[in-house]
């Protein structure tokens, strides 16, 4: 009830005025000039239904969007900053699960490796976390490689507890040590896509530049001539 209440208040001018009229149309029927009032009175009652009918409509509409604006900014602000805090929360309790676990292995070189990995998984995911191009990356980050590079991590140590032949068991930390290994090559290689695509963005710019001021008529192609880069 407010919210047309607000309505008619924002128009009560129109509806004084409208009101003036109408009166005045009464006056001419006390006077006789039957014909002309009803005529006016007709007029006016056409004019004020068409104008509060428009005006209304355009009221509610105004409310219907700014309601369903609301409900969809709430309804995308939610899951993202929970689904953010939760990838977040992993790969600190991954870190932190890693370094506990890390004291147990006796093999100096493996440890190296590992440490190399958690500097190279933590510099990939602070690139990719809030990259829509790396979209697809940092899922698999969080989805694939933190669980499995902890699986072998534990499965490692697990092996110097476990009742096997001596020979199978060094097998065993030779395959998981290699498998640990080939993915740190695979996130080398994935920096260096990164350092890669921020070159291409790096000469793309300054080809912009340059063109631009060649086109201004600032500089001539002798003054800034066109950049050869290998990547």
């Amino acid at each position: 009830m407010k919210k047309y209440q607000n309505l008619l208040s924002n128009n009560i001018n129109f509806i004084i005025s409208i009101s003036l009229l109408a009166f005045s149309s009464l006056i001419f029927w006390m006077i006789s000039f039957k014909l002309i009032s009803i005529i006016i009175f007709i007029f006016l009652l056409l004019v004020l239904f068409y104008t509060l009918q428009e005006k209304l409509e355009i009221y509610i509409k105004t409310i219907k969007i700014n309601k369903t604006n609301k409900k969809e900014g709430s309804e995308k602000k939610e899951p993202v900053n929970n689904k953010t805090n939760a990838e977040n929360n992993e790969t600190n309790s991954f870190d932190k699960n890693i370094q506990n676990k890390i004291y147990k292995i006796n093999d100096s070189d493996f440890v190296l490796i590992i440490n190399d990995v958690l500097f190279k998984l933590n510099f990939i995911l602070e690139k990719t976390c809030n990259n829509k191009s790396y979209k697809r990356t940092y899922n698999s980050i969080i989805d694939y490689y933190i669980p499995t590079i902890e699986k072998f991590i534990s499965r490692y140590i697990e092996l110097d507890e476990a009742y096997m032949e001596d020979s199978k068991k060094q097998k065993i930390k030779r395959d998981i040590k290699n498998s640990i290994c080939i993915i740190n090559l695979g996130f080398q290689k994935m920096i260096n896509e990164f350092n890669t695509d921020s070159l291409i963005d790096i000469y793309s710019d300054i080809d912009v530049l340059r063109a631009i001021l060649i086109r201004d008529g600032l500089i001539s192609e002798k003054d800034f001539p066109k950049i050869t880069y290998e990547i």
